[in-house]
């Protein structure tokens, strides 16, 4: 999966969100002051290049689709994160989150209960 740029990011956000959409509804959405549309259009046509969006054409108006997912990119970036930050450890992350009180000991053995008892349903 290709790396996007924090502009890209934003802007898949927004596809994330809405499903299917025209660049001028993605703008739409957007707050004060609007980016212009060839902005948004530059970093769509990108999103597509590099596999994130797709689109259906009605004429000359192109309808952009998500075909990679938030929770597929979600996984794809906090791992390769692990993989860079904390020499692929994922015990580092998690005792560096701790330290740092991002997460408390009660809130991890809540976790730890909600995905056991999700390994057992399946």
């Amino acid at each position: 999966m290709k790396k996007l740029t924090a502009a890209e990011e934003r802007v898949m956000r927004y596809y994330w969100q809405t499903g299917p959409s025209l660049v001028s509804q993605i703008i739409d959405l957007m707050p004060d002051p609007k980016p212009a549309q060839t902005t948004i259009s530059t970093l769509t046509r990108s999103l597509e290049a590099k596999g994130y969006l797709d689109h259906k054409s009605y004429g000359r108006t192109y309808e952009y689709y998500p075909i990679i997912s938030q929770e597929e990119y979600s996984q794809s970036r906090l791992g390769k994160m692990v993989n860079e930050l904390f020499q692929d450890s994922p015990h580092a992350l998690i005792s560096c989150m701790v330290r740092n009180e991002q997460i408390d000991i009660n809130e991890l053995k809540a976790l730890i209960n909600q995905l056991e008892a999700e390994k057992e349903k399946s």
